[in-house]
């Protein structure tokens, strides 16, 4: 693994000898005659993938697949799977590996050594085993936590937040199959996923969801907190209320194939159609977004998270106005709120709420009969760590 790419080294074919000879002997050191002979492959870009921990059950640790990790790279259907010797050089691995992805997307930094493991990283039947290593062969993690210049910081970004942490205990399986250990997020929805439906959710469009990792993206509190907030249970109850009416239906497991997990998704958030709308059945187009409205705006005035997630899962527009409040939306009712205005201040929700509303398109820029828009109220009534 080098600053920009994870890469393999792999023996070349008999018919391709010559060729990878020759093309490996312009570009790797002539004294090394194991590695001249071997063709580097790049799996993916670094900033592109992600590494997932193989998890063994106990009775089973003595398997072939102790001390895996798995490396998932979009451009490839199946993941690269990887075996280290031991359990310090897979920490080592899937620390590292992780790590100089967090320093790609956040800026590019360069890790602490230019290539790790470059010559002794092997690949054959789907895994790896090796070493990383840093200059002079010394191990790269050996100072960790001593606050050198050019430390690799093994500390993903998520761990640094105790509300991403918090969202992480309280939300542990996949919010669409059950899938242990969720480490990505849709914003907008306020749910954890696993990689593999997080995936599925990225084809739906930001429209629908908004997803990000919480190991490699570096959330606000505002976005934590409404995960926090919501979060898996709550969110399905919403989501998947109606699940009984819709016949043939049921919640793809994670040994289930991508297809049956795409079909579920799509069905549950792009076509909301496993969304309880009895509360609306025969009304009319413009009956039914004004309903929602309604709610969504009730629902931001008392800062309650849940009912505004209702709300938007059945239809709710964020730029709806009221007419019977001089033509403020949710977003405006919401930032006049606070803690002293609430029913219950101890458990005021302004933040998540306003959070949920900018994350699913409301407008900063719309005003009411008064020409106030939602900055106005938001720089000055709620707390700046809300729009930060």
């Amino acid at each position: 693994m080098d600053r920009t790419g994870i890469y393999y080294y792999k023996a070349a074919s008999l018919l391709d000898k010559s060729k990878t000879a020759n093309k490996l002997t312009h570009s790797a050191p002539s004294s090394d005659s194991y590695l001249s002979k071997l063709e580097k492959v790049k799996v993916c870009d670094v900033v592109l993938c992600t590494v997932r921990e193989v998890m063994v059950p106990k009775d089973q640790q003595a398997t072939s697949q102790r001390f895996c990790f798995e490396i998932f790279n979009p451009m490839s259907k199946q993941p690269l799977m990887l075996q280290a010797r031991g359990p310090n050089e897979y920490r080592m691995w899937v620390d590292s590996i992780r790590s100089c992805i967090e320093r790609q997307l956040t800026g590019g930094a360069k890790p602490q050594s230019d290539s790790h493991s470059d010559n002794n990283t092997q690949k054959g039947g789907g895994r790896g085993n090796g070493t990383m290593r840093g200059h002079g062969g010394s191990d790269p993690l050996q100072n960790h936590g001593h606050g050198g210049d050019d430390e690799i910081d093994l500390i993903s970004v998520g761990q640094r937040s105790p509300w991403v942490q918090k969202a992480l205990t309280a939300n542990p399986f996949c919010a669409d199959c059950n899938q242990a250990d969720p480490d990505w997020a849709s914003l907008n929805l306020g749910i954890l996923l696993c990689i593999d439906c997080s995936g599925v959710h990225r084809g739906l469009g930001v429209h629908v969801s908004k997803v990000r990792s919480m190991r490699m993206d570096k959330l606000s509190n505002a976005e934590a907190k409404l995960i926090l907030a919501l979060g898996n249970e709550r969110a399905n109850s919403i989501w998947e209320a109606g699940i009984a009416t819709q016949k043939g239906w049921t919640k793809p497991q994670p040994e289930d194939s991508r297809q049956k997990k795409e079909d579920w998704i799509k069905s549950k958030y792009l076509w909301r159609g496993f969304v309880d709308l009895n509360d609306s059945e025969g009304m009319t187009e413009e009956e039914r977004k004004n309903l929602y409205g309604r709610e969504l705006y009730e629902a931001a005035r008392m800062a309650h998270v849940y009912d505004g997630a209702k709300a938007l899962a059945k239809g709710a527009e964020t730029d709806w106005q009221n007419p019977d409040d001089d033509l403020k939306t949710a977003l405006h009712i919401c930032a006049m709120g606070g803690p002293m205005l609430a029913p219950d201040p101890d458990h005021w929700q302004g933040i998540e709420c306003a959070e949920l509303l900018l994350q699913n398109g409301a407008k900063m820029s719309a005003q009411d009969n008064n020409h106030l828009g939602n900055k106005n109220r938001l720089n000055t009534t709620l707390p700046m760590a809300m729009i930060t």
